[in-house]
């Protein structure tokens, strides 16, 4: 079974640990970083060459949409998900123009994020 490996470009360092410990239940997915700083992101990914990365739209939808685009600049083989709290038709739109593989509300069950990151993964 392949191992899907996942990056959180996430605000909150709270989030991060309760994603962490989510993945850890699975056996089919990991943590392979994390970062609160969207600058730092598409370093990151491109040393770290993630299968996903889940990005925060908390700096607003404008970075999360640059993020989607400087990550596939930085790793072709890596998939991006926008974690949003609120994402207008309009934005859901261009994040998907922009390369963007899924789009996950904050307020989803565990169950329903742990089947979006697998999905976009395989």
């Amino acid at each position: 079974m392949k191992t899907i490996s996942v990056f959180v470009c996430e605000s909150q360092p709270i989030v991060v640990e309760g994603l962490k410990r989510v993945l850890e239940d699975c056996p089919d997915l990991s943590l392979a970083g994390a970062t609160s700083n969207p600058e730092e992101t598409a370093e990151l990914v491109a040393s770290l060459r993630p299968d996903v990365a889940l990005i925060d739209q908390a700096w607003g939808s404008r970075t999360a949409l640059e993020l989607v685009g400087r990550i596939r600049g930085a790793s072709e083989s890596t998939q991006a998900v926008l974690w949003v709290t609120n994402l207008t038709e309009g934005e859901s739109f261009r994040a998907l123009q922009t390369g963007a593989r899924g789009i996950l509300k904050k307020t989803l069950p565990v169950t329903s994020v742990i089947e979006c990151l697998r999905a976009v993964g395989q």
